[in-house]
């Protein structure tokens, strides 16, 4: 795999949904939001989709690696806490 090749990849933390935009190791682009189907259109629509090359939810080849999606969800996690989602939704 290329250096600079883009893999999003998904997860869910609490009551967020994410996908983080990865160009190699570098978090390059991050999508948030509380539903999980505004989510997946947000990515569909942007401009990077035709330039994702792996992914975990459908885009490009299938991506199966542990380490970037802990990265994001460790970002999501801080992030959540922070906004307080857990208490806005719970």
């Amino acid at each position: 795999m290329k250096k600079e090749t883009r893999i999003a990849v998904f997860v869910k933390v609490n009551y967020l949904y994410a996908i983080c935009v990865f160009r190699g190791n570098f978090l390059e682009k991050m999508f948030l939001d509380i539903n999980q189907d505004n989510l997946i259109k947000q990515i569909t629509t942007s401009s990077i989709v035709d330039e994702i090359k792996y992914s975990n939810i459908g885009i490009g080849e299938n991506f199966k690696e542990q380490v970037l999606e802990k990265i994001c969800e460790n970002l999501i996690k801080k992030l959540s806490e922070k906004l307080n989602i857990d208490k806005v939704n719970g």
